[in-house]
């Protein structure tokens, strides 16, 4: 029980975690769409100035003159990202179209000496009546400053406390501008920040991040997402989300149990079922047409689940062939047949026991040490034996051939199970050499009709009735007719089927016995 609240209590948390992931990978485009969107007037900005200072230059304009003034003038008509244009010389920044030709203003040391450079500088008001931007570009000697209309642009769209922002930066990481909503006291974690799997983690303080370089100039925009998930969220769609998980998990944990009931509780079932021998057989009896005289018995195995009741053999026994526990289960049903059947088998050596083999069990050399202490035990003929070939498909044909010669030399007899359908096919037939030949009872019950089964079954049996060193038995016979009329086609053969008697278990089986035994007296 705790271990199941365990692998509940685990599924509420992956839930928890899954809707949290869910919920950052459907906000995730809001942080790309701010991100393009920045970024985009960014690059513009920068392509406007490298466009301006190759027009200065291509212009031939000599600093600091009326005609270089005019064509900076041009520049800010076209390009309405840059506020004003100025050259640095002696620390001063000169000739600018706000400043005049010889109006010098005291820069820092940060705006000289610069290639492809942005920095930041807020001119004093009271020595310039226009204030400036404090976003600009170095080129050479040449400031290129922004306009405001950039700067109101950026503005415009990040006013929103929604989490996310952007920081505009140097590769370095020198911090020239930030908005939206971010927290100007973690710029440089942010900025160096990459995005990591235990970013999607449920935990307060975990972000994501975006950031773009520009191909012009020496200029960067990172993007960042500061509260993901349902840290974004209400107090009411926090407790939404809580009880959704928990839902959730619930039903994880439900198909969780279904699928220990299903293949892997089965395996267990089945693992501990043969372990402890409760595997238990049925017998259903053999007889000679002509007569009716029984003549063996074919063993069945069933099996009855702890949880799932009667389990189906044609469920049970191809999963243990599957799962490699074939040859475990063959074992148990050979062991408790022989036990079961010592008395007959002992006092009647013309009686025989038929047991159903896979070619994977019969080509296993444990088998046959096994089945020859098994005999040895009870002390009684090794012809009495019939080891019946199911699947066949997957074994190669030389182990098969070698693994069916050493049970011939032994005594064994061995049978084709199900004759005519899937690899029960003449090229078995003649490699094997098998003392019996089962036609399975979908041709059985065709006998006698005029169609393909039909027509089938009579190719069946005029091929084997040439066959003196095989019997036959047929499969599935149900009424006296079709007794009649197969005993026309050969009388040796042998039949099987609910005609005769169905399968029982032992106590049933020998009850039956005794009662047929007392019958025949009469």
């Amino acid at each position: 029980m705790l271990g199941y609240l365990s692998f509940l209590v685990f599924f509420v948390c992956f839930a928890f975690i899954v809707v949290h992931f869910a919920i950052i990978r459907y906000d995730f485009p809001e942080l790309e769409k701010h991100s393009e969107f920045n970024f985009e007037k960014l690059e513009r900005l920068a392509f406007q100035v490298k466009r301006g200072a190759k027009k200065l230059q291509d212009s031939g304009a000599t600093p600091c003159t009326r005609s270089e003034l005019f064509v900076k003038s041009d520049i800010l008509k076209q390009y309405y990202f840059i506020g004003d244009i100025g050259r640095v010389s002696e620390g001063k920044l000169n000739c600018s179209l706000m400043t005049g030709r010889q109006r010098g203003l005291e820069v820092p040391d940060v705006l000289t000496n610069g290639t492809d450079q942005i920095r930041v500088k807020t001119f004093d008001a009271e020595r310039n009546k226009v204030l400036y931007s404090n976003f600009a570009f170095v080129k050479n000697d040449l400031v290129f400053f922004t306009s405001k209309s950039f700067i109101r642009d950026l503005s415009s769209q990040n006013t929103l406390k929604n989490s996310i922002g952007s920081i505009i930066h140097s590769r370095e990481g020198a911090v020239y501008l930030y908005f939206g909503d971010v927290d100007r006291r973690s710029f440089t974690d942010e900025i160096d920040h990459q995005n990591a799997l235990s970013d999607y983690l449920p935990v307060r303080g975990k972000k994501l991040a975006i950031s773009r370089c520009s191909v012009y100039v020496d200029v960067c925009l990172t993007s960042i997402d500061t509260d993901l998930g349902i840290f974004r969220a209400s107090e009411t769609f926090v407790l939404s989300f809580g009880s959704f998980s928990a839902l959730f998990g619930s039903l994880l944990f439900y198909f969780f149990v279904l699928l220990r009931s299903g293949a892997r509780g089965l395996a267990s079932d089945i693992k501990w079922a043969i372990k402890r021998e409760k595997i238990y057989n049925v017998y259903q009896p053999l007889f000679h047409l002509d007569n009716e005289a029984l003549s063996g018995v074919e063993v069945l195995a069933r099996w009855e689940s702890r949880r799932c009741g009667q389990v189906p053999p044609d469920i049970f026994i191809p999963f243990c062939e599957t799962q490699e526990y074939i040859l475990d289960l063959t074992k148990v049903v050979v062991s408790k047949a022989f036990m079961e059947l010592e008395d007959r088998l002992t006092s009647d050596t013309n009686f025989t026991v038929s047991i159903n083999v896979s070619a994977s069990v019969l080509t296993d050399k444990r088998f046959l040490e096994f089945l020859m202490l098994e005999v040895k035990k009870y002390e009684f003929g090794y012809d009495q034996v019939i080891l019946e070939l199911t699947e066949r498909s997957s074994t190669p044909e030389r182990s098969l051939i070698q693994s069916c010669a050493s049970f011939h030399e032994l005594g064994v007899k061995l049978s084709l199970d199900d004759f005519g359908t899937g690899h029960s096919n003449l090229s078995w037939l003649t490699l094997l050499n098998p003392n019996e030949v089962k036609i399975d009872k979908m041709f059985t019950q065709a006998n006698g009709d005029q169609s393909p089964k039909g027509f089938a079954f009579e190719g069946i049996v005029s091929m084997l009735s040439g066959m003196q060193s095989a019997r036959v038995v047929y499969e599935g016979i149900e009424t006296e007719e079709q007794r009649a009329r197969l005993l026309g086609k050969l009388p040796n053969a042998l039949g099987q089927g609910w005609y005769f008697a169905k399968p029982m278990p032992i106590s049933e089986y020998r009850l039956w016995v005794s009662n047929r035994e007392f019958e025949n007296k009469c």
